[in-house]
């Protein structure tokens, strides 16, 4: 379900609501289990959505779940796009 999500996720058509609505839901489904789906090769790129298009608290929860972590994600063939993701992202809201 989560890649499905995923897949209409990254769609440009989606309005904000429905990109709201989405990583809501994406959020439902991976709490407690970021840093397992995170060393996935095909289920890295939803966790990676979930830091792009949820909002700055959704990316700070994310951030919290995956902290402990984070230097064994870095060093992950697939996981590190996603820590690429949460520093490209988190930075950005900092600003």
């Amino acid at each position: 379900e989560a890649k499905s999500i995923w897949n209409k996720l990254r769609l440009r058509t989606n309005t904000k609501e429905e990109t709201s609505a989405m990583a809501d839901n994406l959020m439902g489904l991976l709490r407690g289990k970021m840093v397992e789906v995170a060393l996935q090769h095909d289920a890295s790129r939803v966790v990676q959505a979930a830091v792009q298009f949820g909002n700055e608290k959704q990316r700070r929860e994310i951030a919290k779940e995956l902290g402990s972590k984070i230097s064994e994600l870095a060093k992950s063939q697939y996981a590190h796009f996603v820590v690429l993701k949460l520093i490209k992202y988190c930075v950005r809201d900092d600003e």
